[in-house]
C-alpha cells in the first residue's frame, strides 16, 4: 500500500504506511484490525459478530486482518480473504460444522474494513481495471514502461487445450497445452492490479540496486521488496531506498501507464482519478518507512 498512497497522492494512508514522517511507526493492519472491531461494534444484532468479539475480547486481533491487508495492494479478492482465514486457523476455535460461516462472515467484515479504509487505492486500481478491459476488448495486451526502463506486456490470452492418446505408453491420455490469440479478458482484469504494484517494486529495487553500486556497494540480498546489505551499509541503502521512491513517484505514474497505453492502442483513454494531497517529499523524511 506504500506504493498505492504515492500513486493517488493519499495522506491518510501515507501515514498509516509510514511514507509519510511520524514520531512513531504507525500501522496499517491494526488500522484495519480496529476499523473491523467497529464494524462489529455497531451491529449488535449480527451474532456472528457478536461471536467474534467475545473471542477476541472486544478487539479484533491484528494477526487476523494483517495478511489480507497485505495482499489488498495486489489485488486481493473475496476469495482470497477466506482462504487465508482459513489456511491461517483463524477461526478454527469454532465447532467444524459452522467453521465454514465463520469464515465467510469474518472475511466479509474484513472486506468492509479495508473497502472503508483503502478508498483511494481502490479508485486506481478499479482505473487500472479498467484500462485493461478498453485494451482486452481489442483483443490486445496492455504494455507499459516502469521507471527502470523496462517494458511490461501485460500478456493473459486464452489456452488451447488438445488431448492425444499416446500409443508407445499404452494409450494413456496426453493433454497438450498451448496459447490462442484471444485475450483473456477475466484473467488480464483480474491480473492488472498485482501487476502492476509487482512491476513498480522491481522498478524501484533495480534503481535503488544501481544506486548502490555507484556508491560502491557490491554485496546485497534482495527478494521482491526486501532489502539487504552489510550492515556498515544499512544507512547509505535507507537512504538511497528512500530517494528511488520519491523520484519515480514525483511523476503521476497513472498518467504515464495511460499515455503508454494510448500511445500502443491508438485510441484515447479515460482520464486517471484525480491525486489527492500528500507531499511526497515527506518521504525522504520518513524514519520508518524502511524498518
Amino acid at each position: 500500500s506504500q506504493h498505492w498512497s504515492a500513486i493517488m497522492g493519499d495522506p491518510e494512508i501515507a501515514l498509516l504506511t509510514n511514507v509519510s514522517p511520524a514520531p512513531t511507526p504507525q500501522d496499517l493492519y491494526q488500522h484495519v484490525a480496529d476499523r473491523v472491531t467497529d464494524l462489529c461494534k455497531e451491529d449488535p444484532t449480527n451474532d456472528w459478530y457478536n461471536t467474534f468479539l467475545n473471542h477476541w475480547d472486544n478487539e479484533i486481533d491484528r494477526t487476523v486482518t494483517k495478511r489480507p491487508t497485505m495482499c489488498d495492494a495486489y489485488g486481493l479478492t473475496f476469495y482470497g480473504i477466506q482462504k487465508y482465514i482459513k489456511i491461517e486457523g483463524h477461526v478454527d476455535w469454532l465447532p467444524p460444522e459452522t467453521r465454514g460461516a465463520g469464515i465467510v462472515e469474518l472475511s466479509r467484515a474484513i472486506q468492509s474494513g479495508l473497502n472503508n479504509t483503502l478508498i483511494e487505492p481502490n479508485k486506481g486500481k478499479e482505473y487500472l481495471k479498467e484500462i485493461c478491459n478498453i485494451v482486452s476488448s481489442l483483443n490486445q495486451s496492455v504494455t507499459y514502461t516502469v521507471p527502470s526502463g523496462f517494458r511490461v506486456v501485460h500478456y493473459y490470452n486464452k489456452i488451447k487445450k488438445r488431448r492425444s492418446l499416446a500409443s508407445l505408453f499404452n494409450h494413456k491420455e496426453l493433454t497438450f497445452t498451448s496459447f490462442s490469440n484471444e485475450v483473456d479478458r477475466k484473467s488480464a482484469e483480474q491480473g492488472i492490479p498485482p501487476n502492476f504494484i509487482h512491476s513498480l517494486d522491481a522498478s524501484h529495487m533495480f534503481c535503488t540496486i544501481y544506486q548502490m553500486i555507484l556508491e560502491g556497494i557490491g554485496s546485497y540480498s534482495m527478494i521482491h521488496d526486501s532489502y539487504g546489505c552489510h550492515a556498515t551499509c544499512v544507512p547509505i541503502m535507507r537512504k538511497l531506498i528512500k530517494e528511488e521512491f520519491y523520484e519515480m513517484h514525483k511523476r503521476n505514474l497513472l498518467e504515464e501507464f495511460k499515455e503508454d497505453v494510448e500511445g500502443t492502442i491508438g485510441i484515447m483513454l479515460p482520464d486517471v482519478p484525480l491525486r489527492g494531497t500528500f507531499d511526497l517529499s515527506g518521504v525522504l523524511e520518513s524514519d520508518y518507512f524502511f524498518a
